[in-house]
């Protein structure tokens, strides 16, 4: 071996040193192994559970961002009960059952019912949106002690090689944090430097920007639907492999026990209005849910049957307009006034 790849080597070990010894530093790590590969931080966000006390729901509905456009009041209304949407865009089961694990069962009130509004399989595919900036989401309302749900929705689909590179090699276990940091000074360094914006002006900026609503529907859809794919692959849509290794066992059992009722509610598309039918695949999978959902004390509610949300209230495939949400709350709030006063 010649001394000039001596010194490559060298010189590469030496930079990988001290890239990673600032991460350790950067990220203030104290924990050996990396804790990282393990389970999430400490922080927790407080607003969810404070909004929880004050408004005091007897219907909490958590879901993605087909609620968004949600209007509590309205639902309150006509269904007759106190509601109060909560709408995580890019959210999974994963999420969902953290939000009721440490949010809805940590409140000094808790409702009588809670809504969780799903797509397809995603109650039975915990590993659906919990990489990178949905990763991101879900440490919002995860803490240490929540390994478990760590280890269902993000460990599972690693090797044992990537987990051991996790543990010990910081640069590759704060991959994804390094990356968005990177990104993020990059976006933010003109707009401070030549207008002066603080990074909370270039947030909301970019949210405006490039917000899905000024995206072209037809990307935007296409990219959709390819991130959904997975939740219509045959082993997504085996329910009795697939069942006992999700969050949907955990979210009954949890809510029962507080004597909270889970309503499982399933979202329409405008696919469904244009007379898009579902495979037999995911008829049969949707049977065996409705009918595990049941026996174990909750209830189903599947609004790819409501005829009266029509394909013009959607503004794409998965998301009603603004200017149908009114009429659409008042649907969907009538539908399932019905369901809980049965």
């Amino acid at each position: 071996m010649n001394k000039k790849t001596l010194f490559y080597i060298a010189f590469t070990f030496l930079l990988f040193t001290i890239v990673n010894v600032w991460v350790v530093q950067f990220y203030d790590l104290n924990d050996f192994p990396i804790q990282r590969s393990v389970t999430f931080d400490e922080y927790i966000r407080t607003d969810y559970l404070e909004r929880i006390e004050n408004e005091k729901p007897e219907i909490l509905a958590i879901g993605d961002s087909s609620i968004r456009q949600f209007n509590d009041s309205v639902f309150s209304e006509i269904s007759g009960f106190r509601s109060s949407f909560f709408s995580a865009p890019g959210s999974g089961s994963a999420y969902w059952y953290l939000f009721i694990r440490n949010e809805i069962l940590h409140a000094r009130y808790y409702p009588k019912y809670v809504l969780v509004f799903f797509r397809g399989t995603t109650l039975t595919v915990p590993e659906f949106r919990v990489n990178g900036n949905y990763f991101i989401r879900l440490e919002e309302i995860a803490v240490p002690k929540d390994v478990d749900v760590f280890d269902k929705a993000v460990n599972s689909r690693k090797n044992q090689w990537m987990l051991m590179l996790e543990k010990y090699i910081p640069i590759f276990a704060y991959r994804s944090e390094i990356y968005f940091n990177i990104v993020q000074s990059f976006r933010n360094y003109v707009p401070e430097k030549i207008l002066g914006c603080d990074v909370n002006s270039i947030d909301r900026a970019y949210d405006i920007v490039f917000d899905d609503a000024q995206i072209n529907d037809l990307l935007w859809e296409e990219h959709l639907l390819n991130i959904e794919s997975v939740l219509y692959q045959p082993k997504a849509l085996n329910f009795i492999a697939r069942v006992d290794h999700s969050f949907l066992p955990d979210m009954i059992q949890d809510l029962r026990a507080a004597e909270i009722t889970p309503v499982f509610i399933r979202v329409k598309y405008r696919s469904h209005a244009e007379g898009e039918k579902d495979s037999s695949a995911l008829i049969s999978y949707l049977s065996e849910l409705e009918a595990y959902i049941e026996k174990n004390g909750g209830m189903y509610v599947d609004l790819a049957q409501v005829e009266a949300l029509s394909a013009e209230m959607f503004r794409d495939n998965f998301h009603i307009d603004e200017d149908y949400a009114g009429t659409a709350t008042e649907i969907i709030a009538a539908v399932i006034r019905n369901y809980l006063n049965q």
